[in-house]
């Protein structure tokens, strides 16, 4: 039984790498990336500059936003500097190379920032920072401790971007149908040794 648990871990271990984020690149620059897990659910997610107002449909409803509490855009920024900037693209030239994310322009640290909520004249947001050091990718504004005018065009500014995030359907892999086939045979012949025996 031991063996069954260990290879009952082992694929769920591999099952779990099969859905870590898929960086989206065009023309080598990092665009967004495809199958950030947020609080248990994926989203693709997209870097996009200008105004709160232009990239959010007016940044003036809390259904602008996908994330609509300082929690759930922490959680957010958290995965973006776990799953997109570190894990397996720890190192890669999009982790180690700001500049080489949209709406990052030659400096040696770029924010991302998760946008949750408004007032008449600022935007709350949460981000994540993105660091020419490994060590200086860290979550910042923690709990939305940041704001900017609704206004501010993050065109005119070199290191920071927002984050788009979009929910995602993701198909369950082929993998997970080879490993539930699998384990009800192990079950099936497992039953049938208790029952010889």
């Amino acid at each position: 039984m031991l063996r069954y648990l260990i290879f009952i871990l082992s694929i769920a271990v591999y099952s779990q790498s099969l859905w870590s984020a898929t960086l989206n690149v065009l023309g080598g620059e990092l665009v967004g990336a495809s199958g950030v897990v947020v609080d248990g659910e994926t989203y693709d997610v997209e870097f996009l500059d200008g105004t709160c107002v232009d990239v959010f449909n007016g940044c003036d409803e809390a259904s602008d936003f996908v994330f609509q509490t300082a929690l759930l855009a922490d959680m957010a920024s958290q995965s973006l500097v776990d799953q997109v900037f570190g894990g397996s693209n720890a190192g890669s030239a999009y982790d180690l190379r700001p500049a080489f994310t949209r709406g990052i322009v030659g400096t040696f640290q770029g924010f991302i920032m998760t946008p949750f909520s408004f007032d008449s004249n600022f935007v709350k947001l949460d981000g994540a920072a993105n660091s020419f050091f490994e060590d200086g990718d860290v979550n910042i504004c923690l709990l939305g401790m940041c704001i900017q005018p609704l206004t501010q065009d993050l065109e005119q500014i070199n290191n920071v971007t927002y984050a788009v995030w979009t929910p995602t359907a993701i198909p369950v892999p082929a993998a997970i149908w080879l490993f539930g086939t699998a384990l009800i045979g192990l079950v099936g012949l497992n039953r049938r040794k208790s029952i010889k025996a």
